[in-house]
């Protein structure tokens, strides 16, 4: 992340889509398990034989060097913690778009699915518990696009 912001010139801007958010509860990406992101990668490395993935994650079952890099390879998710430290203070990135937003805006039926997932009521929660910042970083998937000022 630190180096593609570096290398981008001011104006340019700086995607992420579909990364799973870290400080969600449940990871609907990789493991398919609750509370997968929260765990340290040691011990979700051992929790991810309960996952029912088996062709992204049946193979961890004994560590090896080879074994831990390919897991975390396979990603456990970003939160504006790593934007923070790869880019600035997320209060101060310009971000310009969230995909999640959008379609929010332009579909009935996805928002009030969302709303029945109890998925509406765990943003609100992290966006009151967490910084004053673009409510995109709360969402189940990081999908971003910040302007470099």
């Amino acid at each position: 992340m630190k180096c593609t912001w570096e290398m981008l010139p001011k104006g340019s801007h700086w995607c992420v889509i579909e990364a799973p958010n870290r400080l969600w509860y449940r990871d609907d990406h990789t493991s398919l398990l609750p509370f997968f992101h929260w765990l340290p990668d040691a011990l979700a490395f051992e929790y991810s034989r309960f996952s029912p993935r088996s062709d992204a994650l049946g193979q961890y079952r004994q560590h090896s060097a080879e074994a831990d890099l390919d897991f975390l390879r396979k990603g456990r998710g970003v939160s504006f913690h790593e934007f923070d430290l790869a880019m600035k203070k997320s209060e101060d990135l310009r971000v310009i778009s969230s995909l999640l937003g959008f379609l929010r805006a332009r579909s009935t039926l996805w928002w009030m699915k969302a709303k029945i997932d109890g998925d509406t009521r765990f943003e609100s929660f992290l966006a009151k518990a967490g910084p004053r910042i673009h409510p995109g970083f709360f969402q189940s998937h990081l999908d971003l696009i910040i302007e470099k000022d």
